[in-house]
This record gives C-alpha cells, structure tokens and sequence, in this order.
C-alpha cells in the first residue's frame, strides 16, 4: 500500500521527479534512474530508454552537461539542496532542484548505496514573462526619459518663441521681419 501511495503521489505532480542511485561495484560509480514520475515522461517524450529505463547518458547532454563526471561531481556537491536553471537544448529552460536522500531515510542501505532526488519544471513561461516585464520596465524608463528630455529642451524653446513672436510684432525692416519669422518656423 506504501509503494503504491508513493507511486500515486509522484505521479500527482506536474513537476518531473527522478530518483537516481549511485552504487560503487568493483570501484566503479555507477549512477541509474530507479523512479521516475509520469510527468517526466511528458515533459522529456524523446529521452531514449533502454529495456523502460532512462538512458541517463542522453538525459544528462540533454541537460546540457558534457559527460556523466560533471553531472556526478554536481550531485555529490555538499549542500543539502541546490537549484539549477538550465536551458535545454530543445529552446525550453527548466529549474532543477536537487535533494540528496540521506541514508536514515532509505531501507535496505548498503555502504555503497548513495540517492538523489531531482525535481525538474519547466519554467520557459515564466522566464518569456519575465523577460516581457523587463522589456516594458526598460520601455517605461525610456518614455520617463523621453518625457523628462522633451521638458527640457521645450522650456527653453517656449521662451526663445515668445522672444521671437515679440521681436516680430515690433519690427519694421523686412529683412530682419523674414529672418525673424524663419527663425519662428525653425
């Protein structure tokens, strides 16, 4: 009844969960997918697997790490929980959040047993509505500038236009009346 609730459970989330186990044989690390969520299989459709199991190879470059030792050395990192953005390389970013499963918590341990838990959302929405409300922040600063430069320089103008219309009304000389009055236009 456990496992089946805990299935039930995972496969409740929208977010995609792996679990994966790192086992030393022979002095050889080797890391597999032992849970997986069915949100996972939606959100990555074309992640080969092997006889149902993930091809943790593929799934790691697809997450954009060059090989299985970068993605070791990021999961044995110390700190209890660490998120991630990445983009992949399908265009679509994702937050990954890595949660080590410590050995109180894990029945049947052997010495060489170690888990992780990777929680995998894709934020690309949310990312394309950031960047539009820094786009229209960026946009608003520019209109206050604009608005702010244009008070300046028509502040001066207006009282070198009431000068001028002055100096038109007062003058007599035609060639100074059309200069005046170009000088108005301008």
């Amino acid at each position: 009844e456990m496992i089946q609730f805990n299935t039930e459970l995972l496969n409740s989330l929208e977010e995609a969960v792996l679990v994966i186990t790192s086992r030393i044989i022979d002095a050889h690390v080797l890391l597999s997918v032992t849970h997986k969520n069915n949100a996972f299989n939606n959100m990555f459709p074309n992640i080969k697997t092997i006889d149902n199991q993930i091809d943790l190879i593929h799934f790691i470059n697809f997450l954009g790490y060059q090989n299985i030792n970068d993605f070791e050395t990021l999961l044995k990192n110390e700190e209890k929980q660490k998120t991630i953005i990445r983009r992949l390389s399908d265009g679509r970013s994702i937050e990954l959040k890595i949660y080590p499963l410590f050995k109180s918590f894990i029945l049947n341990d052997t010495d060489n047993l170690t888990r992780w838990v990777l929680v995998l959302e894709d934020i690309s929405a949310r990312i394309t509505y950031e960047e539009k409300i820094m786009q229209a922040e960026k946009v608003a600063s520019l209109s206050m500038l604009s608005a702010g430069l244009a008070h300046e320089i028509n502040n001066p103008l207006s009282s070198i236009l009431t000068n001028i219309q002055n100096l038109i009304s007062e003058e007599s000389n035609n060639d100074r009346l059309k200069l005046l009055i170009l000088i108005e236009q301008e």
